[in-house]
């Protein structure tokens, strides 16, 4: 538990809800899947390519090693904005531009497997920069 004391409140409470809504969201897409919604190829594919752009928009926090208070921290620095900002736009846009190929329920279903696929990725991101972090610091 030492290292979770090196780590910025803030910044764990943030790892923990991208976990608990990647949990969540596989629920969902496993009820999707048992109801006959959404086959489970095209559920991986969706989580796959959520994993590749939660890689992606995990560059969004900077994380870094506050020396005043000798904890790991998170911050947005401008190449993160940018990120933020093309994330939020493919959001806003993600169903016109999908539904090209998919439509109705298996839409919504794809869609949520890209969410949990993204929640997966940035927890991945964050904590393998994290560990990084510690890394450099000797505390790993």
């Amino acid at each position: 538990m030492e290292k979770l004391s090196n780590i910025d409140k803030k910044l764990l409470y943030r790892l923990r809800i991208f976990l608990a809504i990647f949990i969540i969201m596989v629920c969902v897409i496993a009820y999707d899947v048992y109801v006959g919604t959404i086959t489970v190829f095209i559920a991986l594919d969706g989580l796959f390519i959520g994993i590749l752009l939660g890689f992606v928009v995990g560059r969004v926090f900077h994380i870094s090693w506050d020396y005043d208070r000798s904890k790991v921290i998170g911050r947005l620095d401008k190449i993160g904005i940018i990120i933020l900002i093309c994330y939020l736009i493919f959001s806003l846009f993600k169903f016109w531009i999908l539904e090209q190929w998919l439509h109705g329920p298996l839409l919504t279903a794809f869609s949520l497997s890209i969410i949990a696929g993204i929640m997966l990725g940035r927890w991945i991101s964050i904590g393998l920069n994290i560990r990084q972090v510690l890394y450099n610091r000797g505390m790993v």
